[in-house]
């Protein structure tokens, strides 16, 4: 996820509990997407800009 995001150019970023980046989805001048682990394993993607989590993963 963070490589798929560094080839897009979101620059992702280490933050408290997780990683931001700049959203792919949308035209982000700063980092509104944030990246976490979630509580059985998985991977946590959340737009703070509104962008659906599906949608995201497509764009990557």
């Amino acid at each position: 996820m963070l490589g798929a995001l560094e080839g897009h150019g979101c620059r992702p970023r280490q933050s408290k509990g997780g990683w931001s980046a700049r959203c792919p989805a949308h035209d982000d001048r700063r980092a509104s997407l944030s990246i976490s682990e979630g509580h059985h394993g998985g991977v946590v993607v959340y737009c703070h800009a509104g962008c659906p989590t599906e949608t995201v993963v497509q764009t990557l």
